[in-house]
């Protein structure tokens, strides 16, 4: 079985280089426009299903990637497990904002991210092993999908990396286990990959 998890398009707050946990801050049209391109890409992917962090800019993510692979959006699952991680008081800052309110010694109350884990892979994990489907679309977010390629690869450094909006990753789920192929590649970086995994035919 492969899983790919797609982070979710552009949102105001993306752009404005805000974190942004579960704050329900929309799609903006630069987002809407990245996941129409991601899905205009990967058409011809046989997706059997879509599961989606409930928050508004995931599912509208998923809504629009389902349209161009052809598959039913009433069928799209929202997921509680993949919702972003909870940022706490500092959700909604910028950078800036953020180490001014660390110097104040502010207390930041976020979601560990052992937690963030542990969740992220217990919910792929059951979509996983309830399914006998052979391609899975995960729309997720940026610090839950870290979150799992820092397990998956024991890089507690990834957590750090920059992600893009409407990155795909791809996981492969086999004999019980999940085993990492790519970690935030662009539409065109996820095509060149599943050719050569004859996934995609021209």
């Amino acid at each position: 079985m492969m899983i790919y998890l797609i982070r979710h398009g552009e949102t105001d707050w993306n752009h404005q280089r805000r974190r942004q946990g579960r704050r329900d801050v929309p799609l903006n049209e630069q987002g809407r426009e990245q996941m129409l391109r991601c899905g205009q890409l990967l058409a011809k992917l046989p997706v059997d299903a879509i599961v989606s962090s409930p928050l508004s800019r995931a599912l509208d993510s998923a809504a629009i990637f389902a349209e161009c692979v052809d598959f039913p959006k009433e069928t799209i699952i929202a997921e509680e497990g993949l919702i972003e991680r909870d940022f706490g008081d500092v959700d909604g800052m910028t950078r800036a904002e953020l180490k001014a309110y660390r110097a104040r010694g502010g207390n930041e109350h976020q979601e560990p991210l052992y937690r963030v884990r542990q969740r992220m892979m217990r919910t792929l994990l059951t979509y996983a092993r309830k399914n006998d489907k052979k391609h899975i679309v995960i729309i997720s977010h940026s610090a839950a999908i870290k979150s799992v390629f820092v397990r998956l690869y024991s890089k507690p450094e990834l957590q750090r990396k920059p992600t893009k909006n409407a990155g795909v990753s791809i996981i492969e789920y086999r004999g019980g286990r999940l085993y990492p192929h790519a970690l935030d590649l662009d539409a065109e970086e996820a095509v060149r990959f599943l050719k050569r995994r004859n996934i995609l035919k021209d």
